[in-house]
């Protein structure tokens, strides 16, 4: 059973992120929608996705959200995925969620190295290149966040650095 849902989600990423050409548009929710208003909007997305079709869709809710995410997206072309996962599949790390629990629950992506989660607790080059190996390790797409720190640095060398470890 574990094993068809693993193939299931491998051939769902495949259609809808990895295999499919034309562009892929996600959109990280970050927590600027309560739980309700989160619902409503992914009711309205899930209307709306007909007539998206040629366009590789996901979105990334809170993780409270996950699961309503799944339910109100099932059967639509859209994928779901976490905003943030750890790379230990396991053990004392409170508030975090693991890489393998996100893909046990279905999420088909995980983004990793956002700026906000880098400046606001922390999270170096080598965290990020640990959570893309997670992710993937455990057959989510990782959505890689990469991009200026301040204002000053140059973006080609912050890109760079920063996906060096990753890649």
């Amino acid at each position: 059973d574990l094993r068809h849902r693993q193939l299931d989600r491998e051939v769902g990423r495949q259609r809808r992120i990895g295999g499919q050409a034309g562009p892929i548009v996600g959109v990280g929710m970050k927590m600027h929608l309560g739980y309700a208003d989160s619902r409503h909007y992914l009711t309205a997305l899930a209307a709306a996705a007909p007539r998206l079709e040629s366009v590789s869709l996901f979105v990334l809710p809170s993780f409270p959200v996950l699961a309503a995410a799944r339910e109100a997206l099932a059967g639509t072309q859209i994928a779901v995925g976490a905003q943030d996962g750890h790379w230990e599949d396991s053990g004392p790390h409170t508030g975090s969620v693991s890489a393998a629990m996100l893909a046990e629950i279905g999420c088909e992506l995980m983004e990793v190295g956002h700026a906000e989660r880098r400046r606001d607790f922390g999270e170096d080059d080598a965290m990020v290149a640990r959570k893309a190996v997670a992710a993937a390790n455990h057959g989510l797409v990782p959505v890689v966040c990469v991009g200026e720190t301040t204002a000053g640095d140059g973006a080609v060398e912050v890109v760079g650095r920063q996906l060096e470890p990753v890649l």
